[in-house]
């Protein structure tokens, strides 16, 4: 794993990231964070700062203004990152709500 690490650490050269993806609950930002300082990489929750651009909560995105409007301020929110030396964690996890029929 040291060899490993050692071959992604910064390089003013490369401009890989690591992105992490999994359900929430299993533990994306605790490794995230450790690794971004082992890393010596910039750490990214993408999810808090789809939170902050619209200033609530993902749940309330959804209830309000349904699964599509989130997905729109995402992107948004992807497409303004500088992701070079990163650990880029999640991308949401919130599924459309079941509508009944």
């Amino acid at each position: 794993m040291e060899r490993s690490l050692q071959s992604i650490m910064v390089n003013p050269t490369d401009t890989r990231n690591l992105v992490l993806i999994g359900m929430p609950g299993s533990g994306k930002s605790t490794v995230g964070v450790l690794l971004a300082k082992r890393l010596g990489f910039g750490f990214v929750d993408t999810d808090l700062l789809i939170q902050e651009e619209a200033g609530r909560t993902l749940q309330a995105i959804v209830d309000q203004d349904g699964y599509i409007a989130l997905r729109r301020i995402e992107e948004q929110v992807l497409l303004k990152l500088d992701v070079r030396h990163k650990v880029i964690l999640s991308l949401i996890h919130i599924s459309e709500p079941t509508r009944p029929y």
